[in-house]
């Protein structure tokens, strides 16, 4: 959920970001003019889907942008009373600067801000109460957003809403992730009908075929929720 620390000056978005294949858990913290994202440790799934992560790492293309040391961010950051963050605890940060993004972008209906840097997809996940008060810091400090299809600090007619055009086009959906996952219900659940409808002499059978196929469905679905993660 976001935080607002010291009235406008910062804002802690949220604690789940995406950076290019990489989820990390971190703070990821907007001011005016950059949003900084803590890489405290990257997200990981519990132990049982733990062989699915890792053939996404391995079977799927890797892309991420390392973050810097703590000292990187500028000292009248670091020294700000309202700076959320109080010691260096060694943690890399991303730092983005604001001239450097362009238009952020917020699908209606989801519960993330998307933008592009250096060329990578970035996501902060902000969760289900988190999305007013983002906006309303974006706003007031002057981001420009398209949030929920309505055009924020972005002139009518302007270059940026151009570009804000270009930007919405150049994020990827996860087509990888929703075509395995609809391909694995199928192939759980149809066994389980044609049992109801073979002669009882075969039920022997088509038990063998809806365990296997059970078990290929049910990797495909945990193969592709885990790709879709990763923003595949």
């Amino acid at each position: 959920m976001a935080t607002e620390k010291g009235g406008s000056a910062f804002l802690v978005a949220g604690n789940d970001c995406r950076v290019g294949s990489v989820r990390y858990l971190g703070d990821a913290i907007i001011a005016s003019d950059a949003i900084y994202i803590f890489q405290d440790r990257r997200a990981r799934l519990r132990s049982f889907v733990r062989p699915f992560e890792i053939m996404v790492d391995r079977l799927l293309p890797q892309k991420e942008l390392p973050g810097a040391a703590y000292v990187s961010i500028p000292e009248s950051v670091r020294n700000n009373p309202n700076w959320p963050v109080r010691k260096d605890s060694g943690r890399p940060v991303l730092i983005i600067p604001r001239k450097s993004v362009e238009p952020l972008y917020h699908p209606k209906g989801s519960l993330e801000v998307r933008l592009i840097y250096s060329g990578t997809e970035v996501v902060l996940h902000h969760g289900r109460f988190g999305g007013k008060k983002i906006r309303d810091f974006l706003e007031t400090t002057g981001w420009p957003v398209v949030w929920d299809n309505q055009p924020v600090n972005i002139p009518q007619g302007s270059p940026l809403a151009e570009q804000a055009k270009v930007t919405q086009k150049s994020f990827r959906s996860p087509k990888l992730s929703y075509t395995l996952i609809g391909l694995g219900f199928p192939l759980a659940t149809i066994p389980l009908f044609l049992a109801s409808i073979v002669p009882k002499y075969e039920q022997e059978l088509v038990g063998s075929l809806a365990m296997v196929t059970l078990i290929i469905g049910a990797g495909l679905i945990l193969f592709g929720w885990v790709a879709g993660r990763r923003g595949f």
